[in-house]
């Protein structure tokens, strides 16, 4: 998996560091749906940890947050306290720990 130092300009650009990056070791998220409609891409995947889906995401493509389904509550609720101090500041704190994930994982 890649380390947000690895990753090109043009990507970090895109997302933003957080500040527990090796607390995160083990996770990743996977797409396996997307469509493109006239408002923008709606997807649906899973979040997994060390190759288990703790939880199912998805987001409809409307400028809305994600919607998060646990599989494996315990799991799950110390992905959101990971997120909690990955972006202290940020409003939507698992949607931007998700959307690093994703370009972690997949780039």
């Amino acid at each position: 998996m890649l380390t947000y130092a690895k990753l090109s300009p043009a990507i970090k650009a895109l997302i933003s560091k957080p500040k527990n990056e090796k607390a995160l070791a083990g996770y990743s998220m996977e797409v396996s749906q997307s469509m493109e409609h006239s408002q923008g891409v709606s997807w649906t995947g899973v979040i997994k940890l060390n190759g288990t889906v703790i939880a199912d995401v998805e987001n409809h493509g409307d400028g809305g947050c994600n919607v998060y389904q646990p599989i494996i509550k315990d799991e799950y609720d110390k992905l959101i306290k990971l997120a909690e101090q990955a972006y202290p500041n940020n409003y939507e704190k698992l949607d931007a720990l998700v959307g690093y994930l994703d370009v972690i994982t997949n780039c």
